[in-house]
């Protein structure tokens, strides 16, 4: 796959169209979670909650693996947990509920059941790693939005308070929230489906996504897009400093002389896939192949660092939203077709190499 990535990366220089490159910590956040915006002001309290569009968490951005991502932060535990099972009964009861009836029931059972969420020591529970990433952002100044944002979340002791704060907005905006909105806080505040230990199952996890408007002269939210290539130009720069062994040796696809990947390629959502690791050759789960060359990870296939960076910005940038059917088309069996014309980047994939 590498190879083809190449190609493909090679013909976006081509024709000008190279994508902005960004660190691998830097996701999208999933696009198909329930996710709330969450608006903190300069004393990181909250100032507003809002049920984000799918287009809206498309134009964001979240740091960190799948342990520790943030600004978007899946919510572990019900904010609420002694209305669950009175939520799960009203459910019941009510298989097509109208908006005021869930009113009704959200502000019940708050009335009844809300307490100090001494459930959650912290929140997030990795909320030191955050923090860490705040300094490395602190000097920085075209990374000043983002900055701004860890910033706010800081001024909080635990972090907890914000859920709290989030819980008491729901219910103090209930006559303006619409269906949908009401839909999503019943989850957040009690839970769609708990495991043994009380914690929500994991597709069932409402996102908060913390955010501000750093600069009150602009009407951009600090999680917006447009910062990712500061973010990742110092993220990038932090981890130079920590580079203690060298790497160098001749990239196999381009044939220069640089630093290698080491253990992990750059990983990618891409549509229809998912999140795709560009090269994956793992010593215990790659099979034959691993076994008969004696070779795995950034051994089996040796690149460039920053070529690798290109092939991933390349194969996001043709598989991105606004190129379907242009670039790339979705293909039985949950598979993937990439095609272009070099002389024409506009030309439209045709139903005869679709079907191909």
């Amino acid at each position: 796959m590498l190879n083809e990535l190449y190609t493909i990366y090679r013909g976006l220089e081509a024709i000008g169209k190279e994508p902005e490159i960004k660190h691998n910590d830097i996701q999208e956040p999933g696009v198909n979670n329930v996710t709330f915006r969450v608006l903190l002001d300069k004393n990181g309290q909250v100032s507003r909650v809002v049920l984000m569009t799918k287009e809206q968490i498309q134009d964001c951005w979240s740091m960190g693996n799948k342990q520790n991502q943030f600004p978007a932060v899946k919510v572990k535990r019900p904010l609420i947990p002694g209305g669950h099972n009175d939520y799960l009964l009203w459910k019941n009861e009510h298989k097509r509920p109208s908006e005021p009836q869930c009113r009704e029931l959200i502000n019940g059972l708050f009335s009844l059941y809300f307490k100090p969420l001494d459930h959650f020591d912290i929140w997030p529970d990795y909320r030191q790693v955050v923090l860490d990433r705040k300094k490395i952002l602190q000097h920085d100044d075209e990374c000043f939005e983002v900055y701004e944002l860890f910033k706010r979340y800081s001024q909080t002791k635990t972090g907890v308070e914000i859920l709290e704060q989030v819980a008491r907005y729901i219910v103090k905006n209930l006559l303006t929230a619409d269906f949908l909105t009401l839909k999503a806080s019943c989850a957040l505040l009690f839970g769609e489906k708990l495991k043994p230990k009380g914690e929500i199952e994991d597709a069932k996890r409402i996102t908060l996504l913390l955010d501000c408007r750093a600069r009150p002269d602009l009407d951009t939210f600090s999680t917006s897009k447009k910062y990712v290539p500061g973010l990742s130009k110092a993220l990038f720069a932090e981890e130079a400093k920590k580079i203690k062994k060298s790497n160098n040796g001749i990239c196999a696809l381009s044939g220069q002389d640089g630093q290698l990947v080491g253990d992990t390629f750059p990983e990618e959502k891409l549509a229809v896939l998912g999140p795709t690791i560009i090269f994956s050759k793992n010593d215990g789960t790659s099979g034959k192949t691993v076994k008969r060359y004696g070779q795995s990870r950034g051994k089996a296939f040796p690149v460039s660092k920053d070529l690798s960076q290109q092939l991933a910005a390349g194969i996001s940038f043709v598989t991105s939203e606004k190129y379907k059917d242009v670039t790339w088309t979705k293909l039985p069996s949950s598979s993937l077709l990439l095609a272009y014309c070099r002389a024409n980047y506009d030309l439209p994939i045709t139903p005869l190499s679709a079907a191909a």
